[in-house]
């Protein structure tokens, strides 16, 4: 038989009090302050975010790590982001690097987007991805209130249709948003004076910037 001293007991006694204790306080202070704020910013503008980051916690993952494309909206600081603008839609492609040399694509004519991109592939350009896109943002965020901008080189396949990522802007407020990859034709008009990588054409907005980006591989470029 095992002695135990009242010296030890109490000994015992106290740490599992203690351990009680402790745990009690977390429990409580996570369901009365933690517990309501994780509520609050799961219901919030960013909630898609923090579920996403939420769920890596649980499952022991690294969360709350910026990708580029989550640093490259950072960046823009924009007024409004589309929920659907996330790494799981745009996924980056392996090797991937930024493009150079914007340069816009204008047209005096109704042309659809699959055009568009033939005509920039044809002078050694290629269509802005959304990380250049955001790049270019980020660096003129004035631009966009000027015009639309968008970029054809990234295509997410969202609610049944292809989208890609625009930039646009009213008054003060400057937002990342998505649109549909136009198939058919659509009246594009763009100043020849600017020189970007983006295309956007839209029906209701007659002011739309073509961009494409220079692609070194293409044409001995």
């Amino acid at each position: 038989m095992v002695k135990c001293s009242s010296h030890t007991l109490t000994k015992t006694r106290i740490g599992k009090t203690m351990e009680s204790t402790v745990l009690f306080t977390a429990l409580r202070e996570f369901t009365t302050g933690l517990l309501n704020q994780l509520l609050v910013n799961l219901a919030g503008q960013e909630g898609q975010i923090w579920l996403r980051e939420f769920k890596r916690f649980l499952r022991k993952e690294p969360c709350w790590v910026m990708t580029i494309l989550q640093r490259l909206i950072s960046d823009g600081k924009y007024d409004s982001v589309n929920s659907n603008i996330i790494d799981e839609n745009f996924p980056v492609p392996e090797n991937f690097v930024l493009g150079s040399d914007p340069k816009a694509f204008h047209f005096d004519h109704s042309i659809s987007s699959e055009d568009v991109v033939k005509e920039m592939d044809k002078v050694g350009y290629r269509p802005a991805m959304i990380w250049d896109l955001l790049d270019f943002g980020a660096k003129n965020p004035e631009e966009q209130r000027k015009y639309p901008i968008v970029g054809l080189g990234s295509v997410g396949e969202i609610d049944g249709g292809r989208s890609v990522p625009d930039l646009y802007g009213r008054d003060s407020e400057r937002f990342l948003y998505l649109y549909w990859w136009a198939l058919s034709g659509m009246p594009t008009v763009v100043s020849s004076v600017f020189e970007k990588r983006f295309l956007r054409p839209r029906l209701f907005d007659p002011l739309g910037l073509s961009l494409g980006i220079l692609d070194p591989w293409s044409h001995g470029v």
